[in-house]
């Protein structure tokens, strides 16, 4: 047990490892000064590229769906940053990119650009970029001819997910039945 009730002296006695424990939870934490992220949520204006810099460099050795969200976070400042990670080295960087390009380019106003440049990436060589650059031109759901392009040649990739999200891109790009 890690509280006791000493009676004979009447007071509680706490287990030290339990003592530590409580301090930690109720103890301020510090954030370090020159972290990006954290002046950008301070409110410190133009740290949002290199807020998404850090970030995307996470994509590597996080939690993907907790990193993706971050950058979807940043919002549109991160959308240069975003733009070039598309062409990365990194397939998981690629990925990542088109993912969080697709959760927040649902809520900006210049949607053209991010489906133009997202469908310039359909063609990657890994299923799971294609796969998210795919899904994220059907969340966008702005229709170009670049887009137009992308899902329609998607419709005939040699995997079965990436054709059915190109089916689904389809349906919300209004391009009618498939060819």
């Amino acid at each position: 047990m890690t509280i006791q009730r000493d009676r004979a002296n009447r007071r509680v006695v706490l287990d030290p490892v339990f003592a530590i424990g409580m301090l930690l939870l109720v103890a301020p934490v510090a954030l370090p000064d020159d972290d990006p992220c954290v002046l950008l949520r301070a409110g410190k204006a133009g740290q949002a590229g290199a807020c998404a810099d850090a970030t995307i460099a996470q994509l590597r050795r996080d939690n993907y769906n907790v990193t993706v969200g971050d950058l979807d976070g940043i919002g549109e400042p991160a959308v240069p940053t975003l733009l070039k990670a598309l062409s990365s080295e990194q397939s998981l960087t690629r990925a990542g990119a088109a993912d969080a390009l697709g959760r927040m380019g649902m809520r900006l106003e210049k949607k053209a650009p991010i489906a133009d440049a997202l469908a310039g990436h359909a063609e990657d060589a890994e299923v799971k970029v294609r796969l998210q650059v795919i899904g994220a031109i059907a969340r966008i759901a702005f229709k170009t001819p670049a887009a137009e392009q992308a899902v329609r040649k998607a419709e005939s990739d040699p995997d079965p997910v990436v054709r059915a999200l190109a089916s689904y891109g389809r349906t919300q790009l209004k391009l009618g039945e498939a060819r």
